[in-house]
């Protein structure tokens, strides 16, 4: 009989401590903090890994003779017609965060089928939250980009992509 009762303390031991864990005794409700792998550092990311499929990136549309802004995130199109003949296209990239010092970030500019080009990506301003990178119009043809800069920015993977199609 000793067996028995051993068995029913240790079932009831363990269903008040489900019962616990199941109203939050000990601390709250914890599982949506562990599961929320993306910590949003601008409103419009999402703010949790159960949130649903993203949603496509907005897209921007920019025509000669304009300072060009490109945000994490976003794409902006170009039009082949609007790219500055004989001198480079200046793309102002913003940071999520200001840059830690005023040194310029390195950086490289993608497209599927080509050698990523070598970038450095000047910090502006006081507040040093902008990145101002020049390319080669003669470099640029209709395709899809990536831009991608090293940040300061203390996370384990201080990088910052910036999508640009040249229609």
């Amino acid at each position: 009989m000793t067996a028995t009762r051993l068995f029913g303390f240790f079932a009831a031991l363990a269903a008040i401590g489900l019962l616990a864990l199941s109203l939050g005794f000990f601390g709250g409700d914890r599982s949506r903090e562990a599961f929320d792998l993306a910590s949003p550092s601008r409103p419009e990311t999402r703010t949790s890994g159960f949130a649903g499929p993203p949603s496509a990136p907005p897209e921007r549309r920019a025509s000669g003779g304009e300072d060009l802004t490109l945000l994490a995130g976003d794409t902006l199109e170009i039009s082949a017609d609007a790219l500055p003949a004989g001198r480079p296209v200046a793309l102002n990239l913003d940071l999520a965060e200001p840059s830690a010092n005023g040194d310029p970030l390195a950086g490289r500019i993608f497209s599927e089928g080509r050698v990523p080009l070598d970038l450095s990506a000047a910090i502006l301003g006081d507040e040093r939250r902008t990145a101002r990178v020049e390319i080669d119009a003669d470099w640029l043809s209709p395709g899809r980009y990536v831009i991608e800069v090293r940040t300061t920015e203390r996370t384990h993977f201080p990088l910052r992509r910036y999508a640009l199609e040249v229609r």
